[in-house]
């Protein structure tokens, strides 16, 4: 059960996608850095249940970065997932927030974007939901309180599937890491 970490954020959070790799292990690979290498990947994989696993900032007013936003204008073009295969997605929404109280006045909000890219994975291009969207602060928390126990969540889940995850639960390194900026 192959699959991919896409990192749609700036530059400065490549290390939350990092360690989410390190907890999914080495069976999620680098996708290529446009969604149509992607796209062509989950094509010649047709049959197999597919992951695709999606680290999404959010701007401040709660709207996609443009790594997202360009991978989602990639998606709105891109053949229906689903039809290469069983297609399975993960998303973890990243904010930044100022600070607690500006965090708290934009309420959820915040994470519209990325519930608006899931949402196009799961209706349009007919992917399940495999947990549900992971939401961390990364101004004003530490990866520990909300990263690092959706990673998990999401290693548990692929391994009750049939060990995609392969034991990294643990923190075993080697997932790689594609980027869309």
């Amino acid at each position: 059960m192959p699959g991919a970490l896409f990192h749609l954020a700036e530059p400065s959070t490549v290390e939350i996608t990092d360690l989410v790799g390190q907890q999914l292990g080495p069976l999620f690979s680098r996708a290529g850095d446009q969604w149509a290498g992607a796209a062509a990947q989950l094509e010649a994989a047709a049959g197999e249940v597919q992951t695709r696993v999606l680290v999404i900032e959010c701007e401040p007013d709660g709207e996609l970065c443009p790594a997202a936003r360009k991978f989602q204008r990639e998606l709105k073009k891109a053949p229906r997932l689903a039809d290469s295969g069983a297609t399975q997605v993960a998303c973890l929404a990243l904010a930044r927030s100022a600070c607690s109280n500006s965090a708290a006045m934009l309420g959820a909000d915040k994470w519209n974007g990325a519930m608006r890219l899931q949402r196009l994975m799961v209706e349009q291009h007919g992917c399940s939901l495999l947990v549900p969207m992971g939401q961390a602060e990364i101004e004003i928390e530490g990866v520990e309180e909300n990263v690092l126990p959706w990673a998990r969540q999401l290693a548990a889940a692929l391994e009750a599937q049939g060990g995609a995850a392969g034991g990294a639960a643990g923190g075993a390194a080697g997932g790689a890491v594609a980027s869309a900026a």
